[in-house]
């Protein structure tokens, strides 16, 4: 089961795992095959997603090596639990917390897109499916040995702040998050729900439409206070359009890449499973047969702000126009 293999304490509501694992999981000898063949087609970074959490896997240290050796910088999103808990770290690892985060830091191939959902102890705990846990203090630890290890050192950046999927229940503490990340180096990543795994049950874009003019307020709000911090200025946001990442660099993802999942299917992107896939599994379809011209995501070119996957579905198709010109009329 993909448990064994991808295991993961949590039970978020928002998970965006999806992969009918019936015909078998990738191994991690499968996985390094896929990622020798990317780099024969200019892969420069992977990242870890999908169902588990990367730093309780035993074998962490084997595949950091790997990555490491073949200079593939490696972002890999994590709730942070373990790199902020001496009793899991001691546990899975042998070793403190503290030296956890310090050894993986020293990879200067890992960056780390760390879970901030909500900085309130009930609502996120809840929502990761453990109430009265000590998640969120483990969680809030990983936050600071980061920093203690200069993973916002703003000449690198090697960690984000993940407040996606922004929802009803954090929508009110993410423009907060936001300013926070940003006064310290740390970028926020803010986003409405993937369409995928129980993202797919969240609602979409019109169902509640209270809730997206929430969600056009707070990107209007997140790119006002850019603007006037001099963070960016509206010439930049013109030039290259609002972010589906709100506030940080667009996506360019369908630009860059493909999305393999666990069970070898090749999509588009993690953001939206009910797209059809490229191939139905990496093992028997070789990325040289799929990477090529006439693919969707190859024909995207140089093209830099790709918008999103979820447009139409949990993002509203106006929210680009309708941000920019909120904006427009504030200058």
């Amino acid at each position: 089961r993909a448990k064994k293999f991808y295991p993961c304490p949590n039970k978020c509501t928002y998970c965006f795992d999806y992969a009918d694992v019936s015909r078998g999981i990738l191994s991690w000898k499968d996985i390094e095959k896929v990622l020798l063949d990317a780099k024969e087609l200019g892969l420069k970074s992977a990242k870890f997603l999908a169902v588990g959490e990367f730093f309780i896997n035993p074998s962490m240290f084997e595949i950091l090596d790997f990555m490491q050796e073949q200079d593939i910088k490696f972002s890999i999103f994590t709730k942070g639990e373990v790199l902020g808990n001496d009793n899991l770290a001691n546990r899975i690892h042998g070793m403190s917390s503290e030296e956890l985060v310090r050894r993986v830091c020293e990879y200067d191939i890992t960056r780390f897109l760390m879970d901030g959902w909500s900085f309130v102890p009930d609502i996120i705990n809840e929502r990761v499916g453990r109430p009265g846990s000590s998640f969120f203090d483990s969680r809030n630890r990983a936050i600071e040995l980061l920093v203690e290890n200069g993973m916002n050192d703003p000449m690198l950046q090697r960690m984000t702040l993940q407040t996606n999927p922004v929802m009803p229940e954090n929508i009110g503490e993410v423009y907060d998050i936001f300013v926070w990340g940003a006064e310290r180096s740390i970028p926020v990543c803010v986003t409405k729900s993937m369409v995928a795994g129980k993202g797919v049950c969240l609602g979409r874009a019109g169902e509640d439409k209270f809730f997206d003019e929430q969600y056009v307020d707070l990107a209007v709000q997140i790119y006002s206070y850019l603007i006037e911090r001099g963070i960016t200025s509206l010439e930049r946001v013109r030039e290259e359009g609002v972010s589906s990442y709100v506030g940080t660099r667009p996506c360019n993802q369908l630009t860059c890449g493909l999305f393999i999942d666990k069970d070898g299917t090749v999509r588009q992107c993690p953001g939206n499973s009910l797209m059809p896939s490229f191939a139905d599994d990496v093992r028997t379809t070789p990325l040289d047969k799929i990477w090529v011209p006439g693919n969707p995501n190859y024909e995207f070119g140089s093209q830099y702000n790709n918008h999103c996957m979820k447009d139409g579905y949990s993002i509203p198709f106006r929210f680009y126009s309708e941000v920019q010109s909120r904006l427009e009329e504030k200058k």
